[in-house]
Parts: C-alpha cells; sequence; structure tokens
C-alpha cells in the first residue's frame, strides 16, 4: 500500500467529539514546555519522569492488547520510542537554555520534515500550494533565526534535532496504526517504555538523574504525565487511527503559540512583536502547506 494512499478506517469520529479531542490535545501540549520549568528538574530526569508515570498509568487501563505485538512490530516501536526519547530530553534541554516561544517553534515546524521527507523519498506528487507554503515558513524561519538577541545557540541546535526526532516518531506512529492496525494503547506502551529507557541512558550517560523530591515538583511532574503527555500525544496517536498523520501533526504548529501566552502569564517570558508576528507567519505557513 502506497504511502500517499493510505486507506484510512471507514469511520469517522463525530463533529462534536472531533473537536472536544481537538481542543484538549491542544490546550495539552501548549502545557508541556511551562509544566517541564516548573517541575525544577533537570531536561532528562523530567523527560525520565514524564515518561515512566504514563507508561505505567496506561500500563494500568490497558495493556491485554500487548499479545497482539509481533517481532517486526516491537522492532518498530522500539525505534519510535528511541526517536521520542531523544525528542524529549533534546528539546527540554533546549527549554533551559532558549526562550519557550524558539524552542517550541523550531521543535513544531517539524511538518516541514515530513513534507520533504514524501516528496523526496516517497515520490508524492508536489502540490503547487505545498511549494509556496514551504518556502514562505523556509524564509521567514531564516528571519526568525537570524533576529534572536542572542544568536544562534546550542540551544537552537537541541530543538531543531529534536523536531527531526518527533518526525521519525510521527512516521512510524502512522507506519503502525494504519499499516500494522495497532491499538493505541499497543503501540504507545512499549514505545513509551522504550522512551522511558532511552532518557534513563540518557541520565546515567550525564550523570544527572534527579528526584522529584518536593511536593510542588512532584505535581508537576504528574501533570506532565498525564497532560501533555497522554491528554496531548497519546490523544494524537488515537487521532491516527482516523485521519491522516499530515493533518494530525499539524495540531502541533498552535503550541508555539499557546506555550508563548503560558510563558508571558506564567514566566514572564515577553516576545518582541516584531519577532512573535514571524514566528507565527511560521506557523501559518506550514498549515497552509498541509491543509
Amino acid at each position: 500500500m502506497g504511502d500517499t494512499q493510505v486507506i484510512l478506517s471507514k469511520a469517522r469520529l463525530r463533529r462534536v467529539e472531533l473537536v472536544a479531542i481537538v481542543l484538549v490535545i491542544t490546550l495539552s501540549i501548549s502545557s508541556a514546555s511551562i509544566l517541564v520549568i516548573l517541575s525544577r528538574l533537570n531536561a532528562g530526569s523530567a523527560s525520565l519522569w514524564r515518561l515512566l508515570l504514563s507508561t505505567l498509568i496506561l500500563f494500568a487501563l490497558d495493556h491485554k492488547g500487548l499479545r497482539e505485538l509481533t517481532g517486526k512490530t516491537v522492532l518498530l516501536t522500539a525505534v519510535a520510542g528511541v526517536a521520542l526519547g531523544l525528542h524529549f530530553t533534546l528539546w527540554m534541554e533546549s527549554l533551559f537554555l532558549i526562550p519557550v516561544f524558539e524552542s517550541t517553534l523550531l521543535v513544531d515546524t517539524y511538518p516541514l520534515l515530513l513534507t520533504l521527507y514524501e516528496k523526496t523519498f516517497l515520490k508524492a506528487r508536489v502540490r503547487p500550494k505545498e511549494i509556496l507554503g514551504l518556502s514562505v515558513a523556509s524564509l521567514l524561519l531564516y528571519i526568525f533565526l537570524g533576529g534572536v538577541k542572542q544568536g544562534f545557540t546550542i540551544g537552537h541546535v537541541y530543538a531543531l534535532i529534536s523536531g527531526f526526532f518527533i518526525s521519525v516518531y510521527f512516521l512510524l506512529g502512522r507506519l503502525l496504526r494504519h499499516n500494522f492496525n495497532l491499538p493505541t494503547t499497543t503501540y504507545v506502551i512499549p514505545t513509551y517504555a522504550t522512551a522511558t529507557i532511552t532518557s534513563l541512558i540518557y541520565c546515567l550517560f550525564n550523570s544527572s538523574i534527579e528526584i522529584p523530591a518536593t511536593p510542588s515538583s512532584l505535581f508537576f511532574v504528574i501533570l506532565l504525565a498525564i497532560v501533555p503527555m497522554i491528554g496531548g500525544h497519546t490523544m494524537m496517536n488515537y487521532l491516527l487511527k482516523f485521519y491522516k498523520s499530515n493533518t494530525v501533526s499539524s495540531l502541533s504548529l498552535v503550541e508555539p503559540i499557546g506555550a508563548s501566552i503560558l510563558a508571558y502569564l506564567i514566566l514572564g517570558q515577553a516576545e518582541p512583536p516584531l519577532k512573535l508576528a514571524v514566528g507565527i507567519g511560521v506557523v501559518v505557513s506550514v498549515l497552509y502547506t498541509w491543509l
């Protein structure tokens, strides 16, 4: 079955149900960066506890479907998990080095990478609007990066690389949900478990495991596991059963805007109006490319 001719499930969510899920996803993923900072943990530890708790919660809710896994699907979920673990650790590292808006914007331009992959390797048909959207988004992204006050730092590099890894995660998620028809929890539990191990190895390599010892730290870590992880990532994987991955992944484009608003209200991080406008222009251009 061709990748660009994915046959979706004939079932479709009711409009009210879809709107409710989309609202939950967009609000959930927008809170992630703020919760990471409020947890007071280093990047690797925040990633580790977020993934571990969400894995345990989902396993407790539904683990019977794990028997459906085969050797091939186990391998693919493992690769997806490594990609997800690296995405989280690198993205969270960037949050402590550059402003929230810059970090989330660079990460959430990964639909650009997905589009380039499909056009280059899958020989998908290139529509004129995709050429226009990608060109404008690339130009605005170049302008945006040239306008950051402190220049292009290692934090920006971390954010861009984490965007690549989340692209791999979503590509494999589409493959496993469509081609192998894996239920949501059957896919995400082993994927999150592998991502947990990846984060643990990262922490051990950096000798930087921190435990959420204070009540406030534990509270925000639990929120990380429930809100952006289950309410965001897991629900996006659920939608992959009904809709194409380009449609589902476009929901992440709301994150830079929502995160920047929360960063201003909670952390006092204000962005210059011009830079904010250019960043929003990148989001709109990528969204135009996908839809």
